[in-house]
């Protein structure tokens, strides 16, 4: 999701070959109020990558595009490189709260 508001992302199984490039499993960028919670997810790149805009434009706009209040839990995360913050942060991003998640 990007620009979005109360993002509920749950119940997937969210698959991607580890040799595929750029192969993130959830994105939120420059969102507000997300939940990530109960999915399956086996990728190439991070399981969930927290962003908030590449470009002088996100900079010029914070704290109308940053990210905020992100809760990452209860998942269960196979092959794959975790959860990331950035590297695309122009915006700004805080309030991310990961846990009880099983990382394989």
């Amino acid at each position: 999701p990007v620009y979005s508001a109360h993002v509920h992302v749950h119940h997937l199984r969210i698959r991607a070959p580890m040799y595929a490039p750029n192969a993130d499993g959830v994105d939120p960028d420059s969102c507000r109020h997300v939940m990530v919670e109960h999915c399956d997810i086996s990728v190439g790149d991070d399981h969930v990558a927290i962003k908030a805009g590449l470009s002088q434009l996100a900079r010029q706009a914070f704290p109308r595009f940053s990210t905020q209040n992100v809760t990452v839990r209860h998942n269960t995360l196979r092959t794959g490189m975790g959860v990331s913050v950035g590297s695309e942060t122009s915006g700004g991003i805080r309030d991310v709260f990961v846990h009880d998640n099983l990382f394989l």
